[in-house]
């Protein structure tokens, strides 16, 4: 390619003086003299042909040049609030022509630069080209590698979800764990206390701002450092003058660096859609909105800080210091003293022992970091759960036309079937299971306590309870003091052994009973199911007598059980979540179940949420497989 560009533009130089064709006219007033003046400043800018470092500095520079293309892009696109910043990228995602590949394009090319920047200082020291180059030209690259890192770590935050947050909350409480220094730092980085509108913004600032220029301005100074370091050659006569023809490998120099850039577009974009599929471990995939009031214990910091990661999990809280401060603090003193231990005469081999020893270590703490989480069961549910999380803000957004101006979260905090089964979790699972786990897929080596609640007052979960012997059982309220009592001794003596035109009564009374709760997975307009709901309704007052305990349909203050009005539905349910001790619920036999309103354990809402979740009612609900229920 350089020799092809080369001969094209000997070729365009014409066939000598006294050609009146204009191309030659344009040659002789323009091209000789910027030659010319080239040779005469004695500009050696680059070397005869190419090489592994020339391609790597391209490389590095068309990675720079995609990376201010498709973030400005990107820029135009994105807010910088806690409202508005994860919505931002919704929109990119979803919404924008090719945003998705624009931002994956510009996600991975982040890392690939760090990649290829990384093994350009791998090759300046193990080449022992950092001995011959002026000392700050090697700490100008070490500057240059900090400030792409940095970049890369500030630009983090800004979609604003779980990973972003959490792991910047990590990296701040890093921070403000460094001498003297640590606490200005971490709040200079945050904007404030906790993380909302400021740190965004700084994040902005420091990502679009003051990095970028910082980055150009050290370019500069590497450039200039080479221009004075080949002035001082050619003074000393240790570079010989180069010839016209070599000036014209200038042009092909710069055909080198395009094909650079085309070959990091090319890799990146491979990368992204390679990646960009269900996989978790590739491409920037919209994560669920930041919730700073729960906890993410599956905060990860970037790839390239992993080792880092590992090392802190060997050290107690005590001892953090050493992962945080004192190992990176020696490494970084270690390797800014190459130049000077490069000049002595142990001192090469020295610093590719140590280099390669340190790859060695890093590449290793990466990878048991990697596998550790990938054989961490634990780790891989909360994963699952972290992605199910991100889908259902997504479908919440489309479905509901937007997102709301309270932001994405809003969404999910009043969505029952993200936050119901942390709410049965935390509140109930103690004594109720859910499918015989804790609501989050999560089994307990505790014994059940109260009825599983899945499928709560659908006709098979009535059907059961109204065995005796599955009443009594731990699926329903073995466990409580309800086992031997009156309605267990009813079911036993009553409802054991029943001829077939008493059966058919009490499925129709079971049907009755389930169509209370108007469950939205349950059917009950066909007039089949009508005629057998009034039937089964006639049956709860009179055929089996159970309004000689409970209300039914008429408010009884002599009742001594539940009041069946309402079973299982919202208001039912809410009713009984708020206070079961009330007299038309448990009264004074309630058994352990917390008042959650009255004694202030939920709110309003979250009490709405978990009734809703209890009755798999929620946008884009799924009518539940109910085979459990046959066990």
């Amino acid at each position: 390619m350089i020799n092809l560009i080369s001969e094209l533009l000997k070729e365009w130089r014409g066939p000598g003086e006294g050609h009146s064709d204009k191309k030659y006219d344009i040659q002789s007033k323009v091209l000789d003299p910027s030659l010319n003046f080239l040779e005469k400043t004695s500009v050696y800018w680059f070397p005869r042909g190419s090489s592994i470092g020339f391609c790597l500095v391209a490389s590095i520079l068309g990675c720079l040049a995609i990376l201010s293309i498709t973030g400005f892009g990107l820029w135009f696109f994105y807010s910088p609030s806690v409202t508005a910043a994860w919505e931002s990228i919704y929109y990119i995602e979803h919404i924008l022509p090719a945003g998705h590949l624009i931002r994956g394009i510009h996600y991975l090319t982040s890392d690939i630069l760090i990649l290829i920047t990384g093994g350009y200082l791998i090759y300046l020291v193990s080449s022992g080209i950092y001995r011959r180059m002026h000392g700050a030209v090697f700490y100008l690259w070490l500057a240059i590698l900090g400030l792409i890192i940095f970049n890369s770590l500030s630009g983090l935050v800004l979609p604003w979800d779980q990973q972003g947050y959490w792991s910047t909350r990590i990296r701040l409480d890093i921070a403000s764990t460094f001498p003297v220094i640590g606490p200005a730092l971490a709040a200079l980085l945050s904007g404030s206390e906790p993380m909302g509108h400021l740190t965004l913004t700084r994040s902005t600032v420091f990502h679009t701002g003051l990095v970028p220029p910082l980055l150009v301005a050290t370019f500069l100074l590497v450039g200039i450092s080479h221009f004075m370091n080949l002035r001082s050659l050619h003074r000393t006569d240790k570079l010989q003058p180069r010839t016209r023809d070599d000036i014209l490998n200038l042009f092909a120099l710069v055909g080198q660096y395009l094909i650079g850039t085309i070959g990091a577009i090319g890799l990146s974009g491979f990368l992204h859609m390679w990646l960009a599929g269900e996989s978790d471990w590739g491409g920037p995939h919209v994560k669920a909105p930041a919730d700073a009031s729960s906890s993410y214990s599956i905060a990860r910091p970037e790839w390239y800080f992993l080792w880092l990661f590992q090392i802190l999990k060997y050290l107690p809280g005590g001892l953090m210091a050493i992962g945080t401060v004192f190992i990176p603090g020696f490494i970084s003193l270690v390797v800014l003293s190459f130049p000077w231990i490069g000049k002595q005469k142990w001192g090469h081999r020295f610093n590719c022992s140590f280099g390669i020893l340190l790859l060695f270590v890093m590449g290793g703490l990466t990878l048991k970091a990697f596998l550790q989480d990938n054989w961490d069961e634990n780790f891989q549910n909360d994963l699952s759960q972290a992605k199910h999380e991100a889908e259902r803000t997504i479908e919440l957004a489309q479905k509901n036309g937007g997102i709301p101006p309270s932001g994405a979260y809003s969404l999910l905090k009043l969505d029952p079937m993200v936050q119901g089964p942390k709410l049965f979790a935390q509140n109930c699972a103690s004594c109720h299971f859910y499918q015989g786990h804790n609501g989050q897929g999560k089994t307990s080596s505790d014994s059940q306590k109260a009825p599983d609640l899945f499928a709560f007052a659908s006709e098979k979960w009535i059907k059961k309870l109204l065995n005796a012997d599955h009443f009594a059982s731990s699926q329903f309220f073995g466990g409580t003091k309800f086992k031997n009592g009156k309605m267990w001794k009813f079911l036993r003596d009553d409802l054991t052994e029943i001829d077939y035109e008493a059966r058919a009564q009490l499925d129709d009374l079971i049907l009755a009973l389930s169509s209370e709760a108007n469950l939205p997975y349950q059917d009950y307009s066909s007039d089949r199911a009508r005629e057998r709901i009034a039937a089964g309704q006639n049956h709860i007052e009179d055929t089996f007598g159970c309004i000689d305990c409970h209300a039914y349909m008429i408010p009884d203050e002599e009742a001594t059980a539940i009041d069946l009005t309402g079973y299982g539905s919202k208001e039912w349910i809410v009713e009984f979540l708020n206070d079961p001790t009330h007299p038309k619920l448990y009264g004074n036999k309630n058994d352990r179940m917390p008042s959650f309103k009255t004694e202030g354990l939920l709110t309003d809402q979250e009490i709405s949420v978990l009734a809703d979740w209890i009755r798999n009612d929620w946008v884009g609900a799924k009518k539940p497989d109910l085979s459990f229920l046959n066990e």
